[in-house]
């Protein structure tokens, strides 16, 4: 097989800072998903790029209510690290009154995309709530009921999802993810983004986190290649296409390291026949959007350079999953 390039993002809104120690922060940044989901759109079609899109289950909604507290019927989670009600950030509003919590205008834009896009799209699960898997506190109960809330949600678009994204890479509960009918995920991380992907509070893990984001930060100044992977089947039928790098602005980092990193991670897919999955967030080309949709252009225009020169497969993970049966 040749080397191959995978193109994830996660849609998340306001619900992938639940946790956060800095979600007003992130909200700024999440106001601006709106303003740049057409030039993505635009330069991906440009180049018939296909692509894995998962979105958060809560996502699809355009509104919600407070019934005694929001969404009772869904478990909570009892993670040691948060404090309160899972969902005591949720406005229980409505589209036009917290935009960042709602995002029904965004999911059509992204189907009626994929219905006329010159490159197949994959609408994919990320769970409704932005639950952490892996974490001890995510019980089966909760696990199924987040799988299964998006699932009826989706359906009620036309979508039937078959692939998976763990929010920040946190791999649990993967027999009910089968059960459900998933054959892809985007599970395990790179080595460096996984460390620092816990949200616990010890003392320990964030010294363990600055340690990793360190680590990260002074790859981007070094030649190395981010890795490449060949997919693992987790589970009979069920494929893990790992993350490879994250793309987005990075603290301290001129952007075009970064681009040059994620070419670097093309070419090397290339040379060893294996694969480079980048991933990002829309929210994430919203900070500094000008010059990072830019960027963004830049490594997605090698990349079909690359396939040009029949170099390269350019899949979504749906995609891959079918060379591999």
């Amino acid at each position: 097989m040749k080397g191959t390039f995978v193109l994830s993002f996660d849609i998340e809104l306001a619900w992938g800072s639940v946790g956060s120690l800095s979600i007003e922060r992130n909200l700024v940044a999440v106001g601006k998903v709106r303003q740049v989901l057409d030039p993505v759109l635009k330069i991906i079609g440009k180049y018939r790029m296909p692509a894995t899109w998962s979105i958060i289950g809560h996502v699809f909604l355009d509104h919600c209510e407070r019934k005694g507290r929001a969404h009772p019927d869904m478990p909570r989670p009892h993670y040691s690290w948060f404090d309160g009600d899972w969902y005591k950030y949720d406005p229980c509003t409505n589209i036009n009154v917290d935009p960042s919590w709602y995002g029904k205008d965004i999911v059509e834009k992204i189907i009626s995309y994929a219905k006329h896009s010159p490159a197949e799209q994959d609408i994919g699960c990320h769970s409704f709530s932005h639950q952490i898997f892996g974490d001890p506190g995510c019980s089966e109960e909760l696990a199924r009921a987040e799988i299964d809330k998006s699932l009826e949600i989706m359906a009620g678009y036309g979508l039937f999802p078959k692939t998976f994204i763990f929010p920040i890479g946190s791999v649990g509960h993967l027999d009910i993810i089968k059960e459900k009918g998933f054959t892809a995920v985007r599970g395990r991380l790179v080595e460096r983004i996984q460390r620092y992907a816990s949200l616990e509070k010890s003392m320990e893990n964030m010294l363990h986190k600055n340690a990793a984001l360190m680590d990260e930060f002074t790859s981007y100044y070094l030649p190395e290649r981010p890795p490449v992977f060949l997919p693992e089947q987790t589970l009979p039928g069920l494929w893990d296409i790992p993350g490879s790098m994250g793309f987005g602005k990075k603290m301290g980092v001129p952007n075009h390291l970064v681009v040059s990193k994620a070419k670097r991670g093309i070419k090397r897919a290339i040379e060893e026949k294996k694969c480079f999955h980048m991933f990002t967030h829309l929210h994430s080309l919203g900070v500094d959007s000008v010059s990072l949709l830019k960027d963004f252009e830049s490594v997605i225009s090698f990349a079909a350079e690359e396939r040009e020169k029949r170099r390269l497969l350019i899949v979504n993970m749906q995609e891959y999953v079918r060379t591999l049966s």
